[in-house]
């Protein structure tokens, strides 16, 4: 393979850095000095792993999906099925950073080190796929990798593509910076428009495509979701996890937790709970709501958890699961921390949802919960409305697959 240069200019590693440091500025008191070493631990590490390499054995292919979480295989599953099916070969692989490392899977050039160590593991892991896989397209699903920029690089060099799609409605909050891209797959024109006012991004996309959610299980499928004659109302509970924060922070964040699980245990209802991904199983709150409620386990989308369960609403902390109740009509109440700014988010308020925060009560939940039993068509309406708002396409999975397959034809035609 052509060597690839991997040099960005002057101004376009300076912006990275001084989105690096911003990253690092957000990060209060000890983190902060943690986020800065495992920095250069990280790109240290790969420079002593670069002098013992294994070459890669290529295996070249069509479609590179790389993940950061073990999950996002199974999100993608339905995207992947079908371009197999139209006779493309598709590889996934998980970015660990650790075991890459450990098992140096790196493909280095000392060229690099004349553009300095920082970000040097991610120009020699840039190098190890476009050497091993050879893709025709890389996709991720994260706009938060400084891998980016430098995937972008060596597709335009290499004569690929680097796509990416997002994993969710996309804020104008500081973590989701990374804009460049040759194609963006995004849920909507919200995401385009917060995107326009995010502070601190990088990079520029080619192209916007707006696509849905891929990961909205059969979203235009209606389900029948508050039943009559039910003994017991059926409540899913969206779980979440600890954010690394100050102490102020912290505080509101535990609020939050305590209050939820004070709020559902008393609940004359069946709740069923799904765990966020990046949960960790010993903290405390897990704990307390894998022992109590009835846990859901697995890597099941969220739609096909609501037509299994058939709950009649779903309780969460501010995230995109509102998505998958509003595509299918589900009444949500989301629970989320007081210092969160809707309007540069989700916008539960244009749509009057149900929104608490650590500041209301007990009362205060159970007088929402009555007032959606007695009126869930309304409520139902408010869902669907805040869904239809955020994603302009109802099947992500066929208009992505149609995007990919025609980028690959225009590759082999060029």
């Amino acid at each position: 393979m052509a060597f690839i240069d991997l040099t960005l200019t002057v101004e376009e590693t300076s912006k990275l850095k001084a989105v690096w440091a911003y990253m690092a500025q957000l990060k209060p008191g000890i983190l902060k000095i943690k986020f800065i070493l495992l920095r250069y631990a990280l790109d240290t590490a790969t420079l002593l792993a670069g002098l013992f390499l294994k070459l890669p054995e290529v295996k070249a292919t069509d479609f590179l999906f790389i993940h950061v979480y073990e999950n996002e295989i199974q999100k993608t599953a339905a995207i992947v099925g079908r371009l197999k099916e139209a006779g493309f070969t598709v590889e996934q692989i998980v970015f660990d950073r650790k075991k890459i490392i450990q098992h140096r899977e790196l493909v280095p050039s000392w060229k690099d080190l004349g553009a300095g160590i920082i970000f040097l593991f991610e120009r020699w892991y840039t190098r190890f796929v476009c050497v091993k896989y050879r893709p025709k397209v890389i996709v991720t699903l994260e706009d938060c990798l400084y891998l980016s920029p430098y995937l972008k690089r060596a597709m335009t060099q290499a004569g690929g593509k680097y796509v990416n799609i997002a994993h969710a409605v996309i804020p104008q909050g500081p973590w989701h910076f990374m804009t460049d891209f040759h194609c963006f797959f995004v849920f909507g024109e919200s995401s385009i428009e917060n995107l326009r006012h995010c502070q601190n991004k990088y990079g520029e996309t080619d192209r916007f495509v707006i696509s849905g959610s891929p990961f909205l299980a059969r979203a235009t499928k209606e389900t029948v979701l508050i039943k009559e004659n039910r003994s017991k109302m059926k409540v899913l509970y969206m779980g979440t996890w600890f954010l690394p924060a100050d102490e102020k922070e912290s505080a509101i964040q535990s609020a939050v937790m305590d209050r939820t699980y004070e709020w559902l245990s008393k609940m004359d209802a069946e709740v069923y709970y799904k765990p966020h991904p990046v949960a960790k199983k010993d903290e405390a709150f897990e704990t307390r709501c894998r022992n109590s409620f009835n846990l859901c386990t697995g890597d099941q989308l969220v739609g096909d958890l609501i037509d299994r369960i058939q709950p009649d609403l779903l309780v969460h902390h501010y995230s995109n699961s509102a998505l998958e109740a509003g595509a299918k009509k589900l009444p949500a109440v989301s629970i989320y921390m007081s210092n969160y700014d809707d309007n540069s988010y989700l916008q539960m308020g244009l749509f009057k949802l149900p929104c608490l925060t650590e500041k209301n009560s007990l009362a205060d939940f159970q007088e929402i919960i009555g007032k959606i039993q007695e009126n869930p068509e309304e409520f139902r309406k408010r869902q669907h409305d805040f869904y239809k708002f955020h994603v302009g396409q109802d099947d992500g999975v066929s208009v992505i697959v149609k995007e990919l397959v025609e980028i690959v034809k225009s590759l082999l035609k060029n």
